[in-house]
């Protein structure tokens, strides 16, 4: 639930109305079991602007998961370094744009217990598309909404291939962010 700048104003009957009605409409959604709720990945803003850096764009976007899953979230890593790749919305559906180049190595998981937090940054630099460098973008403007897909989160680990079942989509997703260029 947002906060809400109160208007030191006079204000008739019928505002003041509608505004308590809103507030306990907002308070019974948040109780609400069908309440949306908001992405379990969580961005420090809505926007980032890609930077360019000669043959390609960076940036850098801090995020927070929250484990909301029954149980623990176990990340398949290589010495720490996980992968969160960028989807880009377009035509109303999420389609893959970026794919960070991954380490080739398994190490111990790293685990999430329920309800933990995990903060993390990710460094996106992407080259232009048609060139030999990589992670490539996939378009030449890489301007748009996007969000932040887990690719290696699962809800129980071996360690030999399959690793174990992904947790459910909508627990492996960032909310929706935009990418501006300058």
């Amino acid at each position: 639930m947002r906060n809400v700048a109160r208007n030191s104003g006079w204000t008739s009957g019928r505002q003041r109305w509608s505004t308590v009605l809103i507030g306990i409409l907002s308070l019974h959604a948040c109780d609400s079991p069908t309440a949306v709720q908001p992405p379990p990945i969580q961005t420090d803003a809505l926007s980032y602007t890609l930077v360019p850096t000669g043959n390609g764009f960076e940036t850098e976007i801090r995020y927070v998961f929250t484990n909301e899953t029954e149980g623990p979230v176990y990340l398949v890593n290589c010495r720490g370094a996980f992968s969160l790749i960028l989807e880009r919305k377009s035509g109303g559906k999420w389609a893959q744009a970026w794919t960070p180049v991954a380490r080739l190595c398994l190490s111990a998981p790293i685990v999430i217990a329920r309800g933990e937090t995990l903060e993390g940054v990710v460094h996106v630099w992407g080259a232009k598309p048609g060139g030999n460098a990589g992670p490539r973008f996939d378009v030449a403007d890489p301007s748009g909404t996007y969000r932040m897909v887990w690719t290696s989160a699962l809800s129980s680990f071996q360690d030999h291939l399959p690793f174990g079942p992904q947790i459910p989509a909508e627990f492996r997703i960032s909310n929706s962010f935009e990418l501006l260029l300058p």
